[in-house]
Protein backbone atom coordinates (compact mmCIF):
# COMPACT_ATOMS: atom_id res chain seq x y z
CA UNK A 1 0.00 0.00 0.00
CA UNK A 2 1.07 3.28 -0.85
CA UNK A 3 0.88 6.68 0.98
CA UNK A 4 0.82 10.10 0.04
CA UNK A 5 3.91 11.58 1.45
CA UNK A 6 2.03 15.09 1.97
CA UNK A 7 -1.68 14.32 3.41
CA UNK A 8 -0.97 10.46 4.89
CA UNK A 9 -4.24 9.46 2.57
CA UNK A 10 -3.72 6.07 0.79
CA UNK A 11 -2.81 6.73 -2.94
CA UNK A 12 -3.96 4.54 -5.49
CA UNK A 13 -2.84 4.25 -9.30
CA UNK A 14 -3.27 7.98 -9.66
CA UNK A 15 -0.25 9.01 -7.58
CA UNK A 16 2.12 11.13 -8.76
CA UNK A 17 5.93 11.14 -7.88
CA UNK A 18 7.39 14.78 -7.54
CA UNK A 19 11.24 15.10 -7.64
CA UNK A 20 12.05 16.81 -4.28
CA UNK A 21 13.47 19.94 -6.25
CA UNK A 22 10.39 19.94 -7.94
CA UNK A 23 7.96 19.55 -5.07
CA UNK A 24 10.41 22.25 -3.06
CA UNK A 25 9.67 24.76 -5.70
CA UNK A 26 5.65 24.31 -4.70
CA UNK A 27 6.45 24.33 -1.00
CA UNK A 28 8.09 28.03 -1.34
CA UNK A 29 5.06 29.08 -3.35
CA UNK A 30 2.47 27.97 -0.75
CA UNK A 31 2.02 24.29 -0.68
CA UNK A 32 1.76 22.79 2.79
CA UNK A 33 0.10 19.49 4.75
CA UNK A 34 -3.38 19.72 5.05
CA UNK A 35 -4.56 20.86 8.81
CA UNK A 36 -5.13 17.25 9.75
CA UNK A 37 -1.73 16.33 9.70
CA UNK A 38 -0.54 19.18 12.15
CA UNK A 39 -4.17 17.58 14.66
CA UNK A 40 -2.32 14.38 14.26
CA UNK A 41 0.95 15.28 14.90
CA UNK A 42 3.87 14.48 17.85
CA UNK A 43 4.80 17.91 18.03
CA UNK A 44 1.01 19.27 18.95
CA UNK A 45 0.60 16.25 21.04
CA UNK A 46 4.22 17.87 22.87
CA UNK A 47 2.79 21.37 23.47
CA UNK A 48 4.38 23.11 19.98
CA UNK A 49 2.49 25.85 18.30
CA UNK A 50 1.51 25.46 14.48
CA UNK A 51 3.49 27.68 13.20
CA UNK A 52 6.81 26.09 14.91
CA UNK A 53 5.69 22.93 13.74
CA UNK A 54 4.77 24.54 10.25
CA UNK A 55 8.31 25.98 9.68
CA UNK A 56 9.72 22.50 10.88
CA UNK A 57 7.92 20.99 8.03
CA UNK A 58 9.46 23.77 5.73
CA UNK A 59 12.84 23.02 6.51
CA UNK A 60 12.37 19.01 6.22
CA UNK A 61 10.87 19.67 3.26
CA UNK A 62 13.82 22.12 2.02
CA UNK A 63 16.38 19.33 3.25
CA UNK A 64 14.84 16.13 1.62
CA UNK A 65 16.73 14.43 -1.31
CA UNK A 66 14.11 11.83 -2.23
CA UNK A 67 11.18 12.01 -4.31
CA UNK A 68 7.45 12.82 -3.14
CA UNK A 69 4.77 10.31 -3.54
CA UNK A 70 1.50 12.75 -3.79
CA UNK A 71 -2.36 11.16 -3.98
CA UNK A 72 -4.28 12.97 -7.01
CA UNK A 73 -5.79 15.47 -4.56
CA UNK A 74 -2.33 16.84 -3.82
CA UNK A 75 -0.72 16.49 -7.20
CA UNK A 76 -3.57 18.63 -8.04
CA UNK A 77 -2.74 21.26 -5.46
CA UNK A 78 1.03 21.51 -6.41
CA UNK A 79 0.76 21.86 -10.23
CA UNK A 80 -1.86 24.38 -9.41
CA UNK A 81 0.53 26.24 -7.50
CA UNK A 82 3.34 25.92 -9.84
CA UNK A 83 1.40 26.86 -12.81
CA UNK A 84 -0.03 29.75 -11.10
CA UNK A 85 3.51 30.99 -9.62
CA UNK A 86 5.21 30.60 -13.25
CA UNK A 87 2.25 32.84 -14.94
CA UNK A 88 2.18 35.28 -11.84
CA UNK A 89 -1.51 35.78 -12.21
CA UNK A 90 -3.79 36.40 -9.53
CA UNK A 91 -4.07 33.15 -7.93
CA UNK A 92 -7.26 33.34 -6.57
CA UNK A 93 -8.96 34.64 -8.87
CA UNK A 94 -7.18 32.40 -11.74
CA UNK A 95 -8.64 29.45 -9.57
CA UNK A 96 -12.50 30.85 -9.71
CA UNK A 97 -12.36 31.66 -13.55
CA UNK A 98 -10.79 28.74 -14.17
CA UNK A 99 -9.03 30.93 -17.51
CA UNK A 100 -5.94 33.18 -16.92
CA UNK A 101 -7.61 34.17 -20.11
CA UNK A 102 -10.78 35.43 -18.55
CA UNK A 103 -11.42 39.35 -18.88
CA UNK A 104 -11.36 39.48 -14.97
CA UNK A 105 -8.04 38.21 -14.76
CA UNK A 106 -7.01 41.10 -17.06
CA UNK A 107 -8.63 43.81 -15.23
CA UNK A 108 -6.66 42.62 -12.22
CA UNK A 109 -3.25 42.48 -12.99
CA UNK A 110 -3.55 45.60 -15.02
CA UNK A 111 -4.53 46.90 -11.88
CA UNK A 112 -1.81 45.36 -9.90
CA UNK A 113 0.89 46.45 -12.68
CA UNK A 114 -0.31 50.07 -12.90
CA UNK A 115 -1.67 51.27 -9.88
CA UNK A 116 -0.63 48.49 -6.46
CA UNK A 117 3.01 48.14 -8.20
CA UNK A 118 3.84 52.07 -7.60
CA UNK A 119 3.22 52.33 -4.14
CA UNK A 120 4.70 51.07 -0.80
CA UNK A 121 1.42 49.81 0.91
CA UNK A 122 0.61 48.43 -2.57
CA UNK A 123 3.86 46.78 -3.09
CA UNK A 124 3.18 45.37 0.62
CA UNK A 125 0.11 43.78 -0.28
CA UNK A 126 1.36 42.15 -3.29
CA UNK A 127 3.64 40.37 -0.88
CA UNK A 128 1.29 39.45 1.35
CA UNK A 129 -0.73 37.89 -1.27
CA UNK A 130 1.42 36.12 -2.99
CA UNK A 131 2.32 34.62 0.20
CA UNK A 132 -0.73 33.78 1.40
CA UNK A 133 -2.94 33.52 -1.89
CA UNK A 134 -1.41 29.83 -3.58
CA UNK A 135 -3.17 27.86 -0.73
CA UNK A 136 -6.48 29.74 -0.85
CA UNK A 137 -6.36 29.19 -4.68
CA UNK A 138 -5.92 25.14 -3.88
CA UNK A 139 -8.70 25.34 -2.08
CA UNK A 140 -10.81 27.62 -3.92
CA UNK A 141 -10.14 25.09 -7.12
CA UNK A 142 -11.78 22.19 -5.42
CA UNK A 143 -15.33 22.95 -5.94
CA UNK A 144 -17.49 24.61 -8.03
CA UNK A 145 -19.56 26.21 -5.19
CA UNK A 146 -16.47 27.44 -3.61
CA UNK A 147 -15.78 28.97 -7.25
CA UNK A 148 -18.62 30.46 -7.57
CA UNK A 149 -18.85 32.14 -4.21
CA UNK A 150 -15.27 33.77 -4.93
CA UNK A 151 -16.67 34.93 -8.49
CA UNK A 152 -19.15 36.58 -6.41
CA UNK A 153 -16.82 38.38 -4.54
CA UNK A 154 -14.54 39.37 -7.23
CA UNK A 155 -16.54 41.12 -9.24
CA UNK A 156 -17.20 44.32 -7.82
CA UNK A 157 -13.79 44.49 -7.12
CA UNK A 158 -12.74 44.34 -10.64
CA UNK A 159 -15.33 46.76 -11.27
CA UNK A 160 -13.36 49.16 -9.21
CA UNK A 161 -10.12 48.27 -10.97
CA UNK A 162 -12.10 49.03 -14.07
CA UNK A 163 -13.28 52.65 -12.69
CA UNK A 164 -9.53 52.94 -11.41
CA UNK A 165 -7.64 52.37 -14.92
CA UNK A 166 -10.47 54.03 -17.05
CA UNK A 167 -9.61 57.66 -15.09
Amino acid sequence: MRICDLCGVNTDTNSQLYEAEEFFKAVKKGVRPPHKIWEKSDAKRAGASKQDWEIGWFNMAKKEKTAWLLCKSCAEGVELTLTLAEKRKCFIATAAFESDLAPEIHWLTAFRDQVLCRSFYGKTFIRLYLAISPSIAITVAKTERRKAVVRLCLRPIVQLCKRSLSN
